[in-house]
């Protein structure tokens, strides 16, 4: 998903990311579902962005410096 996001094939990045979403490890699908808020916010679909990312911001925001997924 990310080398189809790069080359601004979001489509394709999309799908890659939809797919990524059900991995039963919730590191990669909070990954997936920034990746996937990124690449509809590319496309200028805000609606659809807000629809994926609203409801991980309050995993997001209890993360820690600890945690694998924070990013500083």
């Amino acid at each position: 998903g990310h080398s189809f996001r790069d080359m601004d094939m979001l489509d394709a990045a999309i799908s890659e990311f939809m797919i990524a979403l059900q991995s039963p490890e919730p590191s990669l699908r909070l990954a997936a579902t920034e990746a996937l808020g990124d690449c509809y916010l590319k496309q200028e679909n805000h609606s659809k962005a807000r629809e994926i990312l609203e409801p991980v911001l309050p995993d997001v925001e209890s993360l820690g410096p600890n945690d694998p997924e924070y990013i500083n």
